[in-house]
């Protein structure tokens, strides 16, 4: 690439004279020319010059003066005077403003192409010393970012031990994108961008899987989710268009919150099954019409006590008191009419009811928070569960589920096929395998990867790129992202320290 010289001299011979030389030694040189020092720095403040090749005596603005100014708008652009004058007094002054060097004229071709090729070899170690530079730089800030990136996983996933009363030292807050479809194993540089456009500067983002991104904003007062969540929606929607799911947690203010918080944005995402559209779920505001929840939830347990489905019955329940909990505009007496229909359900179930009802139905009666009436229901259906003497055979189900991981872990196998293989809908698949593991199932999938992966690198000299497609991951990139934020270093790291 060539450097941009400007040739600057009163007289057209000289510059004439310069640029065929640069063109006989064949320097990587594109030269500009100008007139007079005005002329000159007009061009500068233009366009982007690396040398300038300046006559001292012009008009309107001697050499002298000229390089003044260009050194006070760029102190690296490398100078050099064209004179007749040998006089000290210039040299004195040309050496206190930085010049580089000086030609005198007439300018002999031997010592125009010796000073050259020292100020062009000088211009390329400049720029090895820039880009160095900014390589590390570059270096320190992915670093940083991965530790962030780092940190937030353990963080969240419960994993961080932080010393007695250690605190954020700023507030942060998270939001939670889940897509419908397998959308953050592509490269990121194909998203990232437009997503941090929306985002405040001191933000960051965590894969966490395929269809689920964690964004931590840093000290940001003014923090408005709705407005991030629509722009977001927007983005998803118009650009890629994805059908995403968001939701934002509180002001986080010590390390324990994460955790808890985080696994309340992962509860609202509950919601997803009863929306077509994207949605944007936020703590304490509907997601979904009430009436269309609420009825949708109370046919569905109505339906799983006739299924002698306990498990499911849990789940809906669970969607119902999520509802109930976040709303407050029912009227005690709606909720009252549902608790003792449900409790209808359950005499239907618990031969050994009768005697506990009249307690019971008072309670129900008398209750005034949700955590109450939830609680008593919940072990309700509790003594159900532990009464039949014949259960669901979900456990089955969840043990068929990792059975088809374990098998089909190098392919893209999604929720919905997981499902579909075990006639459950997807839904209450998700819910069944949180519930008889802890996790969510997209979890245990990459966890499950990321210990196959661990074990090739280990056991085998298979190349980083092969591991990749072996545990189901087509791009090596987002595999080496993910294998770092589980084991802290990437896949190659990881194997040469095993080799040391």
């Amino acid at each position: 690439m060539p450097y941009n010289v400007l040739v600057v001299d009163d007289e057209e011979i000289e510059r004439k004279g310069i640029s065929f030389l640069t063109k006989m030694f064949e320097f990587p040189l594109s030269c500009r020319e100008a007139t007079n020092g005005e002329e000159a720095l007009e061009r500068f403040n233009r366009e982007s010059f690396d040398i300038v090749l300046c006559d001292i005596m012009m008009p309107h603005m001697n050499g002298l003066e000229l390089c003044a100014v260009i050194k006070s708008i760029n102190p690296l652009v490398k100078i050099v005077f064209l004179t007749a004058h040998a006089e000290f007094s210039f040299a004195k002054q040309a050496i206190e403003l930085g010049v580089y060097g000086y030609l005198l004229k007439p300018i002999v071709p031997e010592e125009f192409s010796a000073l050259m090729n020292n100020l062009l070899a000088a211009c390329k170690e400049e720029e090895d010393l820039r880009k160095q530079a900014i390589h590390l730089e570059k270096v320190s800030m992915e670093n940083l970012k991965y530790e962030k990136e780092r940190k937030t996983f353990e963080l969240i996933n419960g994993l961080y031990s932080s010393t007695s009363g250690e605190t954020v030292l700023s507030a942060k807050r998270m939001i939670l994108i889940s897509c419908k479809n397998s959308f953050f194993d592509r490269d990121k540089q194909d998203w990232v961008g437009e997503l941090h456009q929306l985002l405040p500067e001191r933000s960051y983002e965590l894969v966490l899987n395929e269809t689920q991104c964690l964004i931590i904003i840093e000290e940001y007062k003014e923090y408005h989710f709705s407005d991030f969540a629509i722009a977001i929606q927007q983005m998803f929607q118009n650009v890629f268009h994805q059908l995403v799911f968001i939701t934002g947690s509180i002001s986080i203010t010590d390390y324990s919150q994460y955790k808890t918080e985080f696994e309340k944005l992962e509860q609202l995402l509950a919601y997803q099954i009863f929306a077509e559209n994207s949605r944007i779920l936020i703590q304490n505001e509907q997601s979904v019409q009430d009436s269309e929840l609420i009825k949708t939830s109370m046919d569905d347990i109505r339906k799983a006590f006739g299924a002698e489905d306990v498990s499911k019955v849990k789940y809906h329940l669970n969607i119902l008191f999520i509802q109930l909990q976040e709303k407050t505009n029912y009227s005690r007496f709606y909720i009252k009419v549902m608790l003792f229909e449900i409790l209808k359900l359950v005499k239907t179930k618990l031969t050994d009811l009768k005697e506990d009802e009249q307690q019971i139905a008072e309670l129900i009666e008398n209750t005034r928070h949700m955590s109450g009436a939830r609680s008593l229901i919940d072990s309700l259906v509790d003594r159900w569960e532990h009464g039949l003497m014949s259960s669901p055979n979900y456990n089955s189900q969840i043990q068929q589920v990792k059975k088809l991981i374990n098998k089909h872990y190098m392919d893209r196998i999604s929720l919905e096929w997981l499902a579909n293989k075990v006639y459950l809908t997807p839904s209450y698949l998700s819910f069944l395998f949180r519930k008889e593991t802890g996790i969510s199932l997209q979890k245990f999938i990459t966890s499950f990867r990321m210990e196959q992966a661990e074990k090739l690198i280990r056991e085998t000299s298979m190349k980083i790129i092969n591991i990749s497609q072996q545990v189901g991951y087509i791009n090596q990139s987002y595999f080496c992202s993910l294998f770092r934020t589980y084991y802290g270093k990437t896949p190659q790291k990881y194997r040469e320290d095993l080799k040391s």
